[in-house]
């Protein structure tokens, strides 16, 4: 385990210092703060660890039980309610009367966040798509930061949305179509699970320094302390980071904490729909080619 934990330590530290400079030179700069990071980093590390030995072996179907056996109640609750936060509801109609289709950005069922949005043209559709792509995105960081032991707070989510849009590359936009067909056509929970994490995966690593996966973080956690950042960084982002640079039996652990958020995604599946639903109204505008 030593090997394990030494290995993340170095990888963790790295990682930061590319994607945030200044905070990591305040890090260096503070020997205390520096010693209370690596032994966060060090539990972080050694969690993941034992959870990986003890899920080696198992089938599957028995990996909840492993879970739910070494984590407490508090944590699996955070796992099971990690899609139940959302950054907006999205709903779509189309009016009776004249056949246009309305879109009405909720805070819940019964507030309303901004006007009603006439979808009128394709520019309107991908306008409202990109919105709920990027809160489909930054639900998703949200859940895996859940999966690690830590609930942020999303106090302004439009913000980290708007970050998810501008690095909207159609490189980026083909890996979201890639994931969306994935989680739908996937009937296992442990299958929609995977379909996320390979969403964080891809969202880790689009953009230079700083990655979309860190501008979200940063933006999320803008209200912490350096303190508290540090904190996230080390004991809960750490993890995300070592499942998706190096797979195997940690990406495993982690696959199967996102699976628990899964019976209770009803919210996150309606965002899903939407963005088929929203094509299909696309397809309405595209212009007609003759035969």
């Amino acid at each position: 385990m030593e090997e394990f934990q030494n290995q993340a330590i170095e990888e963790t530290l790295k990682f930061i210092k590319e994607q945030d400079k200044s905070t990591y030179q305040e890090l260096e700069g503070n020997a205390s703060m520096k010693s209370d990071v690596v032994s966060a980093i060090k539990v972080a590390a050694a969690e993941m660890y034992k959870l990986g030995e003890d899920l080696k072996d198992v089938p599957d179907e028995g990996a909840k039980y492993i879970l739910e056996k070494n984590l407490s109640k508090e944590r699996i609750e955070m796992l099971k309610s990690g899609l139940e936060i959302p950054t907006f509801q999205l709903y779509l109609s189309k009016s009776v009367y004249d056949g246009k289709y309305m879109a009405y950005f909720m805070k819940d069922e019964s507030t309303l966040l901004k006007a009603p949005q006439v979808l009128h043209s394709l520019e309107s559709v991908d306008n409202v798509s990109d919105q709920q792509w990027g809160s489909i995105v930054v639900e998703a960081i949200m859940l895996a930061i859940a999966a690690t032991g830590f609930q942020i707070r999303a106090i302004n989510p439009q913000q980290a949305i708007e970050i998810v849009i501008k690095n909207m590359t159609p490189a980026y936009k083909q890996s979201l179509e890639e994931f969306k067909n994935g989680y739908s056509s996937s009937n296992s929970h442990l299958g929609k699970a995977t379909a996320l994490f390979n969403l964080i995966k891809v969202t880790a690593k689009i953009g230079t320094f700083p990655s979309l996966f860190f501008k979200v973080v940063g933006c999320l956690s803008s209200y912490m302390s350096t303190n508290q950042r540090w904190n996230l960084y080390a004991s809960h982002v750490s993890v995300i980071m070592m499942a998706v640079a190096w797979g195997g039996i940690i990406e495993k652990v982690l696959i199967h904490m996102f699976a628990h958020a899964i019976p209770r995604a009803g919210l996150f599946n309606r965002k899903i729909s939407n963005i088929e639903h929203l094509e299909k109204i696309y397809a309405e505008f595209e212009p007609k080619t003759e035969e």
